[in-house]
């Protein structure tokens, strides 16, 4: 049984026969006549194939939905009779905002494969709002953001501060002006995140706090680095996190203004599920994070 889900896990995911047989190196009429047998079995067709697609029927998506559920507690289950051997070995589910995700996270897995090589770590970035909503369904052990917030279910520990600062290109028009006031923003070009966004969040508690009333739309992209590119080719300027723009900054490609008025300051939380069983190998991980941090 458990065989037949991993095979119908594969194809639904891959959508593809084929490529599903590959990933799981099986032949192809071996992964047909798996899904053949678990249809069967459910008395019921749960993928709608054509030479063109593989896609869900309605009772496929819902064995999927509870298949990808005994999936991930059977990875919970072998970490956590692995951590009562005390071994440093299994799987980890990391999920992180983007801007850690794509300019602090890196690290923290480089070291975790250095220092713990039997950790295999799997890892999702997406914004803020989506990372606690994977933790809230336990499809992620540990999981990093950068909103301001309390939850009953999930426990919320700051470990890292970080400044938002306000981001121009260098030969931007309004840099010449001497003093420069966030007032002077209103009429510019503004480049923010979508909604959800940690950043996105603390950008527009920026524009509120300093009065800031945008005369343009702004132009919204879902991740930091779309918005960097942006401002490079002259499109607008923005509010990013200082540690996603150290290289831009050294390059001089990216200029930022030195005075509190047109900072913001957050923290980084890491974030679990109370109800998870504690893991060795998870607290290996957040230690890692903490001594990181900063």
């Amino acid at each position: 049984m458990e065989h037949l889900l991993t095979v119908f896990i594969a194809v639904t995911e891959h959508g593809s026969f084929t490529k599903a047989g590959s990933y799981l190196h099986l032949t192809q009429p071996t992964v047909t006549a798996s899904i053949k047998q678990l249809e069967r079995k459910y008395n019921a067709v749960l993928l709608d194939r054509t030479n063109k697609y593989v896609r869900l029927t309605k009772s496929g998506e819902v064995v999927y939905h509870y298949a990808k559920k005994m999936q991930q507690y059977q990875i919970k289950m072998e970490n956590v009779l692995a951590d009562m051997h005390q071994n440093a070995a299994g799987t980890v589910t990391i999920g992180a905002s983007y801007t850690y995700g794509e300019y602090m996270l890196p690290a923290v897995i480089a070291k975790l494969r250095a220092t713990y090589p039997n950790i295999t770590p799997v890892i999702t970035i997406q914004n803020s709002e989506n990372i606690l909503d994977l933790l809230a369904h336990n499809q992620l052990d540990i999981g990093i953001i950068e909103k301001k917030l309390t939850n009953d279910v999930l426990t919320i520990q700051p470990f890292q501060n970080d400044e938002l600062v306000c981001v121009f290109p260098a030969d931007h028009p309004a840099l010449q002006k001497n003093p420069l006031l966030p007032a002077d923003l209103t009429k510019e070009d503004w480049i923010i995140r979508e909604e959800g966004s940690g950043t996105r969040e603390m950008q527009m508690a920026f524009l509120e706090r300093e009065a800031i009333r945008l005369e343009k739309i702004p132009l919204v992209f879902s991740s930091t680095q779309p918005i960097k590119e942006a401002i490079k080719l002259g499109l607008g300027i923005s509010l990013l996190s200082r540690l996603s723009i150290q290289a831009e900054l050294a390059s001089g490609e990216f200029l930022m203004i030195q005075d509190p008025a047109f900072t913001i300051s957050r923290s980084f939380s890491l974030v679990k599920n109370k109800n998870d069983y504690p893991l060795k190998i998870t607290e290996l991980v957040e230690a890692i994070i903490y001594s990181m941090a900063n």
